[in-house]
């Protein structure tokens, strides 16, 4: 091997080593050992291959085991909705709109339906989102929602003449949207922690 090679060969491990200190951040045992009695390119690159291999095995370990939270977290997240169910089901049998408790004070209180769409192509393009065609679900459920409450007003109304007006009037603010039912609501759960 002629000089001017050894020097490139030098200069190389001289700056990989400058940049190994980087990748250590500061561990110099680590440092130590990657370098140790390394004078050619080859057991130099060797080395490098090797701090990846075990970096490999750990950034696998911690998904698995950030997966294994995940899980966990979400196994919680499920029995946590389960429970605020339990307790909305409970307290609106039992007919109690507000329980005040030591540590919280829990609040049942009924929602508007949601939406239940059956046929997306028959949705009107005003309930589109722009630029990418995306359902506008809380204009296309205010529109829906705001229609079923004033035929309900209407229904409710013992004139005759009034009830047409009123119905009319829904008509006319808020036509009917093909393609959409509603559901039956649902009850919502607050918990306000002392």
């Amino acid at each position: 091997m002629n000089e001017r090679s050894l020097q490139y060969k030098a200069e190389a491990l001289k700056t990989g080593i400058s940049q190994l200190k980087e990748l250590c951040e500061g561990d110099d045992e680590l440092l130590a050992g990657m370098v140790e009695g390394e004078l050619d390119i080859e057991a130099f690159a060797l080395k490098c291959l090797e701090l990846e291999a075990e970096d490999d095995m750990r950034s696998a370990a911690l998904k698995a085991h950030i997966d294994q939270l995940s899980a966990r977290k979400k196994r919680f997240d499920e029995r946590k909705k389960r429970t605020r169910n339990l307790i909305a089901f409970v307290l609106d049998m039992a007919r109690i709109p507000k329980l005040e408790l030591p540590t919280a004070t829990v609040s049942v209180s009924k929602l508007d339906p949601g939406i239940i769409i059956q046929a997306e192509e028959e949705i009107p393009t005003a309930y589109w989102k722009r630029p990418d065609p995306v359902l506008d679900r809380g204009k296309l459920r205010r529109d829906v929602v705001g229609r079923w409450k004033a035929l309900q007003a209407a229904e409710a109304e013992e004139d005759p003449e009034i009830r047409a007006k009123k119905v009319d009037l829904a008509n006319t603010e808020f036509p009917e949207v093909p393609g959409v039912d509603l559901d039956n609501g649902d009850i919502s759960v607050t918990i306000r922690r002392a």
